[in-house]
């Protein structure tokens, strides 16, 4: 239920929420964001996730001072918002003792979170906020679907 229905939602609130012309529509985001920034102050989790946190939320300051001036041009918005969330998606993985090697490998490793995060950028603008929502929480659905599945079927030999 967390990785379909309450991170999707929690996601598009913070990373598509924004993707619109009205600046009450970065309310949410932002204040989702100051609470991850806060955690990880708090925590004292990783400096990494921290300055991306951080910069994320200048980022969304600078896009909300910018929205009163342009809209018409939404790509700084669209690829700004997917970067972050493909960066946020790397920490799924464990980075706790990578070198410059694997830390490259991550990143091809959150690719599809990059372009997934493009084509709900897409469904957001296009469609609507919920509809984002709802293909986030179906996408998710699915490859954890399929992951159990593979499980079921091969076991445990997988992980060794």
């Amino acid at each position: 239920m967390l990785v379909t229905i309450i991170a999707p939602l929690f996601e598009e609130l913070q990373f598509r929420l924004p993707l619109s012309e009205k600046r009450k529509h970065f309310i949410f985001p932002i204040l989702i964001t100051l609470s991850f920034i806060l955690i990880q102050i708090l925590d004292n989790v990783s400096w990494l996730k921290f300055s991306i946190y951080s910069t994320y939320f200048i980022f969304l300051v600078f896009i909300f001072f910018r929205k009163e001036r342009d809209f018409k041009n939404p790509k700084i918005d669209i690829f700004g918002t997917t970067i972050f969330f493909a960066l946020l998606h790397s920490f799924n993985y464990e980075l706790s003792e990578l070198n410059g090697v694997e830390y490259l490998s991550i990143l091809l490793a959150v690719l599809p979170q990059f372009i997934g995060g493009l084509m709900l950028a897409y469904i957001r603008i296009r469609f609507g906020f919920w509809y984002g929502v709802f293909f986030h929480g179906l996408w998710n659905f699915t490859l954890i679907s399929l992951i159990l599945i593979l499980f079921s079927i091969v076991g445990d030999s997988l992980i060794y």
